[in-house]
């Protein structure tokens, strides 16, 4: 595998853990009927503090990732689905 092919791996293997984080805990959710992701309009911290937990109880391995990574990570997701207020496809909520 080349190197540039393991780095997307790893990034896209990162942002599939930051968008499972915001889901859980409650800052996104995901259309039951497509695969899109909105805000649901709950504040992005509690994300990064059910991150840092998981990391530090040994919960969640990222691999060769920093917190950091992570963190900036799941802001990238947050910020990607920032002003969506319900499916843009369906319109449910």
């Amino acid at each position: 595998m080349s190197m540039i092919k393991r780095y997307m791996d790893d990034l896209e293997a990162l942002r599939c853990s930051a968008r499972e984080i915001l889901c859980t805990a409650g800052v996104l959710k995901q259309c039951e009927w497509h695969s899109l992701y909105f805000n649901t309009g709950r504040e992005v911290e509690a994300a990064y503090r059910l991150a840092n937990s998981r990391i530090s109880v040994g919960k969640l391995d990222i691999g060769d990732a920093t917190r950091r990574d992570l963190t900036d990570a799941i802001k990238h997701e947050f910020e990607n689905n920032i002003s969506v207020d319900g499916c843009p496809q369906c319109g449910r909520y």
